[in-house]
């Protein structure tokens, strides 16, 4: 694919690139996003993306509805000191 700029777009392109002292190349890469993520679902609500997420097992509490954020980050802080004291 061929870009066209106006020499003051390539100008301005350069000497943002050269401020992040990256390639153009690199920089037009955090500049221009990446096309989203098809799954063939289309969610209409909030509701419907919450239900998604759950049922891929990407939201909620480590598979165990009943559990609290308080707990739950007790459970994560004594998973994290125990693997740290396995590395001492």
């Amino acid at each position: 694919m061929a870009l066209t700029l106006t020499p003051e777009q390539e100008s301005r392109l350069q000497a943002y690139a050269a401020t992040k002292q990256q390639p153009i190349e690199i920089v037009l890469d955090e500049l221009i996003p990446p096309p989203p993520i098809e799954t063939g679902e289309r969610l209409q609500t909030g509701k419907e993306l919450i239900a998604s997420l759950r049922a891929k097992g990407l939201l909620g509490s480590y598979g165990d509805p009943n559990i609290d954020s308080v707990e739950l980050a007790r459970r994560i802080r004594r998973e994290a000191e125990q693997r740290v004291n396995d590395n001492a």
